[in-house]
């Protein structure tokens, strides 16, 4: 047990000395109502009662993802937007609260993911760029200080299966993966760059593609993804080689 403030648990992610969660309340099949709160407490504490900030839920929360690096909790919002009201923006949790932390380049009311490399220091924003016919496109931008200045990936942009869900995932500098899920009919996609955002392929040897696509993935450190079906499978895919070649592992008891 754990008692936090804001409803149920979206995210929950450390980086060894303090803790930060995102909740929410009202959550039914995956979408919560009502405003996110960001709390942030020491790994030691055995609760969490400090609300950083709070974050528009919009008309109901998808995702609240944390990503840490360099000391400092990243947290990219994904909600169903309001009608006239710009979609949140991503945030950085510092000690007087929330701070946006998303290029401005990449446009307001845009639903943008920070996504933090295991090695290094490089961010990433994830931004929506259109997309063919059954397709998703994203606008790839970098950050070396932090999200103080940003810069654009040239090259090709990134296009997903729109599929309902998308994740991405950053192994260092230049090696990203991303990954869409969610429907049975389009199942969804998983593609890799090498070259920090600039071209996009299939893995060499990717997994097999599940019926709902993928959920997640992650970027553990050195050259290890995880990927995870959206079937909900009692298995997980890990690669170890910055995600060319994957192999399946089998959770005990399934």
């Amino acid at each position: 047990d754990y008692p936090h403030p804001g409803g149920e648990v979206i995210d929950l992610e450390t980086d060894g000395t303090d803790v930060v969660l995102t909740t929410a309340p009202g959550c039914t099949d995956g979408t919560c109502h009502g405003t996110i709160s960001v709390v942030r407490a020491p790994v030691t504490a055995t609760s969490a009662t400090d609300v950083a900030g709070t974050i528009d839920g919009g008309s109901g929360v998808k995702d609240a993802q944390i990503a840490w690096q360099g000391g400092r909790a990243f947290v990219s919002p994904v909600v169903v937007p309001v009608a006239g009201r710009p979609a949140p923006a991503p945030v950085v949790v510092a000690p007087d609260g929330l701070h946006r932390a998303a290029p401005t380049s990449c446009g307001i009311g845009q639903t943008v993911r920070l996504v933090t490399a295991a090695a290094g220091t490089t961010l990433y924003a994830v931004c929506p760029s259109g997309g063919a016919a059954g397709q998703i496109g994203y606008a790839v931008q970098a950050s070396s200080d932090g999200g103080a200045s940003w810069r654009p990936v040239r090259g090709e942009p990134l296009l997903l299966v729109n599929a309902g869900t998308t994740s991405f995932a950053a192994a260092d500098a230049r090696t990203l993966l991303a990954v869409s899920g969610g429907s049975p009919d389009v199942h969804g996609s998983m593609t890799l760059s090498s070259d920090g955002g600039a071209t996009w392929r299939a893995p060499r040897s990717a997994p097999p593609l599940p019926n709902h696509g993928w959920s997640w993935v992650g970027a553990a450190g050195g050259a290890t993804f995880y990927a995870l079906s959206g079937d909900g499978s009692g298995a997980y895919w890990k690669s170890s080689d910055r995600g060319d070649t994957w192999s399946q592992v089998v959770v005990a008891g399934h």
